[in-house]
């Protein structure tokens, strides 16, 4: 049997973590703003942007999260009608996909946010310099 004396003066489990919250499939600064009240105080709200629709939102969107995170699998889908669980169906580096980025990166960049990339293009040698040079900050690849 453990003791538990002495553990009321010990903080909480991560509390000195900082905490970031990414919600998928964003659309709108509303969903955000639905979100927000149910998270702990100096939690980090992000978005990730993944669609059409969410890049003509982005300036909205950008200014309402903490953070930005573009989608390269689900947004390069979105943008040329794929299946993007079609393999070669679709490239991120279409100047299409690469327009897109920049417009969300852009929103992000008016707002003061970090702008990330999750997915297939994140991890790209190719496209990394695009992705930099276009204004993205943080990459997020698989090991």
């Amino acid at each position: 049997m453990t003791s538990t004396a002495g553990r009321e003066s010990e903080p909480a489990a991560g509390a000195a973590t900082e905490l970031r919250v990414l919600l998928p499939l964003v659309e709108s600064a509303a969903q955000l703003d639905a979100v927000r009240p149910l998270l702990p105080a100096g939690t980090q709200l992000g978005a990730m942007i993944e669609t059409r629709a969410a890049v003509a939102a982005a300036p909205e969107i950008a200014r309402a999260a903490d953070f930005v995170s573009i989608g390269t699998n689900d947004l390069t889908a979105d943008v040329l009608g794929a299946d993007r669980f079609a393999p070669g169906a679709a490239a991120a580096h279409d100047p299409r996909v690469l327009a897109a980025i920049a417009a969300a990166c852009d929103a992000a960049r008016e707002a003061g946010r970090v702008v990330e990339v999750c997915g297939e293009a994140a991890g790209d040698p190719l496209l990394l310099p695009l992705l930099v040079g276009l204004g993205v900050g943080e990459l997020s690849v698989g090991a």
